[in-house]
């Protein structure tokens, strides 16, 4: 360990698996924020409406869709169906999602 840590590429290496560690802590303490407390987690299955800080592309709308049935998006936000209430941290855990709101019954 010594020898690691007296080389310059061992402290670098620490160094990126701290920062690493520190980001998914941060990541995992972030997420919860972001979920509204009106989603109704007793239901088996949620609707939601997953707000973006910029317009969702295909990418996201591929990584929604290992979550639930993607029925449409908006300027910033995309609208996911059936979800599972005990995935919704996993879904806020993103960190190019902003919000992770209810979708209105209307929609």
């Amino acid at each position: 360990m010594r020898a690691i840590l007296r080389s310059t590429q061992g402290r670098i290496v620490i160094g990126a698996i701290v920062l690493y560690l520190l980001w998914q802590a941060w990541l995992s303490i972030a997420a919860p924020g972001k979920v509204s407390p009106e989603i109704d987690r007793a239901r088996p299955r949620v609707n939601l409406l997953v707000v973006l800080p910029f317009r969702p592309e295909r990418f996201h709308v591929l990584m929604f869709q290992k979550f639930g049935r993607v029925s449409g998006t908006t300027d910033d936000s995309v609208e996911v169906r059936g979800v599972d209430p005990a995935r919704l941290n996993a879904i806020a855990r993103y960190y190019w999602v902003s919000r992770v709101d209810p979708l209105p019954p209307d929609q």
